[in-house]
This record gives structure tokens, C-alpha cells and sequence, in this order.
């Protein structure tokens, strides 16, 4: 499935797809953005855990602490966006360029704190305290 980049207007492909989120990747295998199922977190929610990263400025922030939307953030010198294209949560660069290092380094920290506690609490609900 190849689409234009919302952020960059550049083509992607969806290069890897699971219930948890997507990924999608330039013609060169670049990673260039990732989505996150709604289902899996809040607006709020993702903006605030991303802004946990080391290096990770969010800007527009108002005195009320609500991300504005679509929410744009700097890191690593390379501007990003969390915003809704489409259903899920879109979080890519709004420029060109080469950032896929730094997006790794953002989907790494998604894949670590955010959803490997999904999926523990989506593997319990499979277990049963009742004897077969």
C-alpha cells in the first residue's frame, strides 16, 4: 500500500503492519513514519509520553497543557508531527530529509514503554483464573 506522506507529501509504503501500529517506509527502506492504533492510547496521551524523551520539545504547548492538533516537536534538531491523517496516530517528520534515525530512535521508545505494556495486558486477558 503506497500514500503520501501527510508531513512531507513525499510516497511511502506500508512496509510492516501489526494490530499495534504500522510502519512506513520510503522507496530507500527508510523508515520515514509510524501510526498507532486509537485503540491502544489517547491524543494526550502519546504526546505526553513521547515528551518523556530526552530531548523531545514540544512546541505551541499553552498554558492549559493541551496538545494542539496536529502537534508538532523537535528532536534531535529534526521537526516531527503526532497528528490523525487518517484513523490511527500518525507520528513523522513535517520536512524532507534525514531523520530516520532519530524516528527510530522515537519508535523504539513507543515499542518499549508504551505498547510492550499493551500487549502484556492484551496476553492477560487470555488467562483465566478458573480451572479448566
Amino acid at each position: 500500500m503506497s500514500l503520501l506522506h501527510p508531513g512531507t507529501g513525499e510516497r511511502v509504503c506500508l512496509a510492516v503492519r501489526t494490530s499495534m501500529l504500522n510502519e512506513y517506509r520510503n522507496d530507500a527502506g527508510q523508515l520515514r513514519a509510524f501510526e498507532i492504533r486509537r485503540e491502544l492510547t489517547g491524543f494526550g496521551t502519546l504526546c505526553s509520553s513521547l515528551a518523556k524523551i530526552s530531548g523531545v520539545k514540544f512546541q505551541g504547548l499553552q498554558a492549559s497543557s493541551w496538545y494542539p492538533r496536529p502537534a508538532p516537536f523537535v528532536f534531535q534538531g529534526h521537526a516531527f508531527q503526532v497528528a490523525i491523517p487518517f484513523a490511527d496516530f500518525w507520528i513523522g517528520p513535517t520536512e524532507r530529509g534525514d531523520s530516520h534515525a532519530s524516528l527510530k530512535e522515537i519508535l523504539d521508545y513507543v515499542k518499549l514503554n508504551m505498547l510492550r505494556h499493551r500487549l502484556v495486558l492484551a496476553r492477560s486477558h487470555y488467562v483465566s483464573d478458573s480451572p479448566p
